[in-house]
């Protein structure tokens, strides 16, 4: 693909995945208002177990997809084909386990919960959305793919807003909004990715290889649920959905406010690392994940460190009153939680898929699941909130030092140490001098335009090569 059509098109990643963080965030800001922590509790466990069935079951082949598009891209029917039929029978499955639960709980024979059952459902859902989304950002169909992420989160916010009218002492509208909204995104893309493959064939060799690459897949990811969602189950299991709803309110508007920019940042560049892999040209593989790299660093590291500096402002605007409790200690946790694992997931895991490794990348989410679930159970009773926010942020610590030291050993790599200096030091002037602004008694708006002025400033005089590097392969 040439590069005047990989820049034409970079502006959809970001006008769409700015548009979708807005409409989350407008969805935080009315979901702690409008629903009870209790409510909104529910809703963050809900999520969890979907995540759980997600990751155990469908994962490990949307990312064998994601990863052999290219190497199969001239069999394309075939391989859509096999991708999909694949995919639905993995559906089956789990409907299967749906009804053996649903028949056995309904006779009293076993216990289970209804948001666990319609987790089910939903994760089937979310999964077909995500796959369809997968291969239209490798095949670079970016204008279908951004469609999806706008829409998407629009379903979501109006049904929970109709179900909510219609019904207000309803405690399932989060749910069904959630549900529709996966299950209705997902009509249309399904049947654009699938039309015209009729000449296609079912290939087992294909199979083979997903299952080769993919299924020890199923233990990264089971490893990585535990990392990132067993804090609020164990929060659930020692207190209540209310705090859970607490808990969960302020780590997804910190999620969203750091993650965002990583993951279009992502999907921007990794396509092109992973076809130049393909290609076997390891000059521009070099330099396409240095740039990455600096892009983490130079962007959010700083963008962490503002939302940290200031957290007690942006959650005053952002998150409802009563989901306030611990926010001040939360969300600088949070904050630098996200940096790591971004840092992480976006740049230092595509060499264990790459170099189709990913059961180092398993053992390293092995040791720090582990390691957090221990801790997690002796900090959570002791500290509450804050327990498990620094139970997750030292896990995640940890698996970012593992994955920088076996993944220097699978490929080369260089870690810009000046840059990273730089910025550290540009952020460091920006809050000193913010210091001086709110010592003069200045409204905080002062302090925070002072902060973001100084550091862009600095940044386009004196560290600026790195965002022109950026644009000028994929912007202009």
């Amino acid at each position: 693909m040439s590069n005047n059509v990989i820049k034409s098109k970079s502006f959809i990643y970001l006008f769409s995945k700015i548009f979708a963080a807005l409409f989350q965030l407008l969805s935080i800001y009315l979901f702690t208002r409008i629903f009870s922590t209790e409510v909104y509790g529910d809703f963050i466990l809900f999520s969890s177990y979907v995540m759980f069935i997600c990751s155990f079951v469908f994962w490990w082949h949307r990312l064998s997809v994601y990863r052999y598009y290219h190497k199969f891209k001239k069999r394309y029917s075939t391989f859509i084909k096999t991708s999909y039929f694949s995919f639905y029978a993995l559906c089956i499955f789990l409907i299967v386990i749906y009804l053996f639960l649903n028949i056995f709980s309904s006779t009293g024979l076993l216990k289970v919960s209804d948001i666990f059952l319609l987790s089910i459902l939903a994760s089937t859902f979310r999964s077909i959305f995500d796959l369809n989304q997968n291969l239209l950002n490798i095949n670079r169909d970016d204008t279908f793919f951004g469609l999806n992420i706008i829409i998407r989160p629009l379903f979501f916010l109006g049904v929970c807003l109709f179900v909510y009218n219609v019904f207000p002492n309803s405690q399932y509208a989060l749910l069904i909004g959630f549900m529709s909204s996966f299950a209705i995104s997902s009509i249309y893309s399904s049947y654009y990715i699938q039309r015209n493959t009729g000449d296609g064939s079912f290939d087992k060799n294909i199979i083979k290889k997903f299952i080769s690459y993919g299924f020890p897949l199923t233990g990264l990811f089971f490893f990585d649920y535990i990392l990132t969602s067993s804090d609020r189950i164990i929060i659930g299991y020692f207190f209540d959905s209310k705090m859970v709803g607490i808990y969960g309110a302020n780590y997804d508007f910190i999620k969203q406010i750091i993650l965002f920019l990583v993951i279009v940042q992502g999907l921007i560049i990794y396509p092109e690392i992973n076809r130049t892999y393909e290609k076997g040209n390891q000059i521009e593989l070099g330099n396409l994940m240095s740039l990455n790299f600096n892009l983490l660093i130079v962007i959010i590291l700083p963008l962490s460190i503002f939302v940290a500096f200031f957290n007690e402002f942006i959650t005053s605007i952002f998150i409802g009153d009563s989901f306030n409790y611990s926010s001040s200690l939360l969300i600088p946790s949070f904050s630098f939680m996200f940096f790591f694992w971004g840092l992480k997931i976006y740049h230092f895991d595509y060499v264990f898929f790459l170099r189709e490794k990913t059961k180092v990348s398993m053992k390293i989410l092995f040791f720090g699941s582990l390691f957090n679930i221990c801790l997690n159970l002796v900090l959570i009773p002791r500290y509450e909130l804050m327990g498990a926010a620094f139970s997750t942020l030292l896990a995640y610590l940890i698996c970012l030092v593992l994955s920088v030291y076996k993944g220097r050993s699978l490929m080369r790599f260089n870690i810009n140490k000046p840059i990273i200096l730089k910025t550290l030091s540009f952020v460091s002037i920006s809050i000193i001098i913010t210091f001086i602004i709110e010592s003069m008694n200045l409204h905080i708006g002062y302090q925070i335009l002072t902060f973001i002025l100084i550091y862009s400033l600095l940044t386009l005089f004196f560290n600026s090569v790195t965002l022109k590097n950026f644009l000028k392969r994929f912007v202009f």
